[in-house]
């Protein structure tokens, strides 16, 4: 199976970190309309995931109508297109907002053949800007048990442990970057024995972090800047076969990741 993933697109003004034009979201709508040409022309995935952080956030109304500009262009997709919630999403926009946009509930899964896709929505809690909570975590468990189709995981914020030594964003600032409940997620995906592997943006860079034989892959920014007027462009296109799953990603900064589960008898 072939599916494709994208993230990060933040349509609507640049965004600076300290005083420097970081996500070039004024390219996002272009790179956007590229995308869905060459996936509906030339890559043909069975489905595509938007990570979240459609949109760079502006105020309310053009946030609005930033996030209606990205469902539209994403629904020009010749498959089926399934959307993840960023912290930017929400910046302005109440979560019924953008749920009424997307058409769906804060967490869900879908099929596609013999898989599931799972699509998780952290909250903030006691503090924690990015947690699931114990209602979601039930569901989790529930629908990774319902039977025995293989299972991908999808969210905005990365379920893994990652170092951060470099990382523009969150170097200094840790409790941002990941889910701050992680390893309780994990250990729930763990014990189903069902999970392929897991996918999420938030953290603008590529890698592949795996924890107790589950491979969690975090995928760059569409806008990020690679100099002042250059973005990435980036996106996945990941493939599965069995236990195998490899992500490429495609645009300026390019990157290949392959995981194998041998199980055995």
């Amino acid at each position: 199976m072939r599916f494709a993933v994208i993230s990060d697109i933040h349509l609507g003004p640049r965004g600076y970190l300290r005083g420097v034009p970081q996500k070039l979201g004024e390219h996002a709508e272009l790179l956007l309309a590229n995308f869905v040409e060459r996936m509906n022309s030339e890559v043909m995935p069975e489905f595509v995931v938007q990570l979240g952080d459609a949109i760079e956030d502006a105020g309310h109304d053009r946030d609005r109508e930033n996030y209606a500009r990205v469902i539209g262009l994403l629904g020009g997709l010749s498959c089926p297109v399934y959307h993840a919630i960023g912290n930017h999403d929400r910046v302005n926009l109440a979560e019924d907002e953008v749920l009424g946009l997307i058409g769906r509930k804060p967490y869900y899964s879908f099929l596609c053949g013999e898989y599931r896709g799972i699509v998780l929505c952290p909250h903030e809690a006691d503090g924690k800007p990015c947690v699931i909570d114990d209602r979601q975590l039930s569901w989790l468990e529930r629908e990774l048990m319902r039977d025995e189709r293989r299972a991908l995981v999808f969210s905005h914020v990365p379920l893994a442990d990652q170092p951060l030594a470099g990382n523009v964003w969150f170097e200094h600032a840790p409790d941002y970057a990941l889910m701050s409940n992680r390893a309780a997620v994990r250990k729930v995906l763990e014990d189903s024995g069902n999970v392929v592997g897991a996918m999420n943006g938030h953290t603008h860079w590529n890698r592949m972090d795996v924890h107790n034989a589950i491979p969690y892959f975090t995928l760059h920014s569409l806008v990020e800047r690679l100099d002042e007027e250059t973005p990435t462009g980036s996106y996945g296109v990941v493939d599965v076969d069995g236990e195998s799953i490899r992500m490429r990603v495609a645009g300026r900064a390019p990157g290949e990741f392959v995981f194998s589960n041998s199980r055995g008898p």
